[in-house]
């Protein structure tokens, strides 16, 4: 029988637990009461290497869920909300945002156009009401998710040829979503949003803005992957493209037709060019994969006015929050990191200008899928680290998709893991659009309880460095027919995919973008080599900076088609010859699906896979080699072709490593055994530029 003393003690210790489990829960439930007792500053502060956010004094975990349902639509959408205000509460999840409509807020009619400071006294903000204060007993933050792209009815009642306005495609096709810049609809876009910052910003529920930009919400214009064709080719937008070029061109209409190579072409007739076909013929494919992308003066023009009035939109309502409300975190949508291949015609591609923004909080979108691939691990990795390692706040929005069963519980912990260990945050969205099936409770209380269960880890920077050139990916889009499409977008998909490739290998990378060394070169100085893939655009500037960058001992890995075009697609290798340090000429081997074999050299570059496979016979194979008298210009040879052992695939001299071949795009037809070669020449290429112990 057991001592009566001992039993004594046994009941005290679980009694002393029980209080302080009682207490610690008291504590935490009393902490959260706290916070939404009275308004508080919410803001981004970096502790131990990781932003975070706070709420007055204390941090946050951003742990959230987002709804699709909108209150205004219909009573049963406005259920939803409140049910996902509920399962935020009941399931340990830290805010919810909440998708609203202008045009459904404001439902009201007019003969004359009211005033624009007036707008807010005809928004109906009774359900909203309800939702803060709702939100507010169950300690649960509200993030207004306000979509003001498309105006109430009578906006579009009261202005005269209102379609000349709206985002039409280069068929003729107008989207519900107006074009950037329109004076005449700003003012009043801005007051709408003054008007729910200014209502909410007081509420002791309030945690801050999501600023909704774009087609989707996307940074985008119209275009893929949602709708076919290319925005905006509006009225409206073909005035402010024409005022456009007069300024670039100093209103000299000489400068205009010589850079179009048109003698026709004035101010006042200049039209956006239409984007070229799609690719039937295998051979003109194969020319398009290897060549600069579409190299017509106008359509680069065109690209770069897009561009510029994306940004000047974004800038300008990132400007109208913050001055609303300095006092709460600004969160948006940013581009993904060194891919983007889905959103090439969209021109969701300029992630890097939010680094530097007034932007708090940046997040982007994808979906969960059966199978996490390091390939796609790789890419979320890449997003998080760009943004955690500058200083900004950055989570995930996970979306579901329809091959995710919904008893999966193990894909979601999985991305909850990832959340913590990268320092970084993450939303569940309530998705029911395009199919896409809503997320079980169980499925959301797992990924709570998981986030919540994994310590906190930080991301720092590695010392190398893969450069990405954003906005050159824009010239690299034309699809092809039949067969034909699974080579779109091929050298920017060889690009990304090598982030892939280094994850599954195990070694850590940044991205840097090309917008930032030639703002900044010295950010070269942090890297002990950086990878050049397939930076098939080049300009002078940028040469120069990485030139004195190999001559200060910094090492360049050359692979794909860099260097040889010039930033406008025309055909210059004296890019590629500078960057390789050599004076002899420069020709191309123009074969196809060849294979190729690693040297039987004894290089450090070739442990463990001297004499070995480098890659197969692959239709993915359609790089052209660049070819050089290797020799005379003290290059040594790591691989060559089967086909042709004169053509050099990989080599190097000094701090340089060419690699001309495709490299990312060995995951599409290679399996593991043979991966694991390009892998192990990787982490060669790592311990060669003395990188593997940093």
């Amino acid at each position: 029988m057991m001592n009566k003393k001992l039993l004594i003690a046994i009941e005290i210790i679980v009694i002393a637990l029980l209080g302080v489990c009682i207490i610690y829960i008291y504590n935490s439930v009393m902490t959260k009461e706290k916070l939404l007792a009275t308004p508080k500053r919410s803001y981004i502060k970096v502790v131990d290497g990781n932003p975070t956010l706070f709420v007055g004094e204390k941090p946050l975990d951003i742990l959230g869920l987002r709804t699709t349902s909108d209150p205004y639509k219909s009573d049963e959408e406005y259920q939803k909300v409140i049910e996902y205000i509920n399962k935020a509460a009941k399931y340990g999840y830290n805010y919810v945002a909440i998708k609203l409509s202008w045009y459904l807020m404001d439902t009201t009619k007019h003969n004359t156009f009211p005033k624009p400071e007036d707008v807010g006294k005809l928004m109906d903000w009774k359900k909203l009401d309800e939702i803060f204060d709702y939100a507010k007993s169950k300690n649960v933050y509200i993030v207004p998710f306000f979509w003001h792209n498309v105006p109430p009815q009578w906006w579009f009642d009261l202005t005269p040829n209102y379609k000349d306005f709206l985002q039409t495609s280069d068929k003729g096709k107008t989207v519900p979503m107006m074009s950037f810049n329109v004076p005449d609809f700003q003012k009043y876009e801005d007051e709408a949003i003054r008007a729910v910052i200014n209502r909410y910003k007081n509420h002791p529920a309030y945690l801050g803005f999501l600023l909704q930009f774009g087609y989707s919400n996307e940074d985008n214009y119209p275009g893929t992957p949602y709708l076919k064709g290319w925005f905006d080719y509006s009225p409206f937008a073909k005035q402010r493209f024409r005022e456009w070029l007069k300024e670039k061109y100093n209103h000299n209409v000489s400068s205009l037709q010589k850079a179009w190579s048109n003698s026709s072409v004035n101010f006042e007739n200049a039209e956006p060019p239409k984007p070229l076909p799609d690719i039937t013929n295998p051979t003109e494919m194969i020319e398009w994969i290897n060549g600069g992308g579409d190299s017509r003066r106008q359509f680069y023009d065109w690209q770069l006015f897009r561009l510029e009035e994306k940004r000047k939109a974004r800038n300008h309502l990132i400007d109208v929050v913050k001055s609303a409300d300095p006092n709460h975190v600004l969160i948006m949508t940013s581009p993904s990191v060194g891919g983007g291949l889905l959103f090439i015609n969209s021109m969701a591609l300029n992630y890097d200008e939010y680094s530097s923004s007034k932007v708090d909080i940046v997040h982007f979108n994808p979906g969960i899928y059966k199978v996490w691939l390091a390939v796609d691990e790789a890419d979320k990795y890449a997003f998080v680290k760009y943004f955690e390692t500058r200083g900004k706040a950055a989570f995930i929005k996970w979306e579901s998709r329809w091959n995710l069963p919904r008893d999966d519980v193990v894909e979601l912990k999985k991305r909850a893991v990832f959340a913590r260990e990268t320092g970084s945050g993450m939303a569940l969205w309530e998705n029911k659009i395009m199919g896409f099936p809503e997320f079980t409770d169980e499925q959301i209380k797992a990924t709570a309880e998981t986030f919540h269960s994994t310590p906190e880890g930080r991301l720092k920077r590695s010392k190398f460095a893969i450069i990405d050139d954003t906005f050159s990916k824009s010239f690299d889009y034309r699809d092809g027919k039949g067969n034909l499409k699974m080579y779109l977008h091929f050298k920017i998909a060889d690009r990304a995919m090598l982030r892939g490739l280094l994850y599954s290998a195990g070694l850590d990378f940044d991205i840097i973008t090309t917008n930032e060394i030639l703002s900044n070169p010295d950010i070269l100085k942090n890297y002990r080599a950086v990878a050049l893939s397939n930076l098939y655009r080049m300009d002078n500037e940028l040469l120069e900076i990485l030139v004195n960058y190999r001559n200060s001992g910094g090492g360049l890995f050359i692979q794909g088609r860099t260097g040889l075009y010039d930033k406008y697609g025309k055909r210059e290798m004296k890019y590629l010859k500078e960057l390789l340090g050599i004076n002899s000429t420069i020709r191309e081997y123009k074969g196809i699906r060849y294979s190729w074999t690693y040297s039987n050299s004894d290089d450090p570059l070739l442990k463990d896979i001297s004499g070995r496979q480098g890659d197969k016979k692959s239709e993915y194979n359609v790089y052209y080699i660049p070819v050089f008298d290797y020799k005379s210009e003290g290059y040594k040879v790591l691989g060559y072709l089967n086909e042709n052992p004169q053509i050099a695939t990989v080599g190097y001299k000094g701090n340089v490593v060419f690699w001309f071949p495709r490299l990312g795009m060995q995951v599409m037809d290679l399996d593991e055994k043979e991966l694991e070669i390009t892998r192990q020449f990787l982490r060669n290429l790592y311990e060669f530029y003395s990188i593997q112990d940093e």
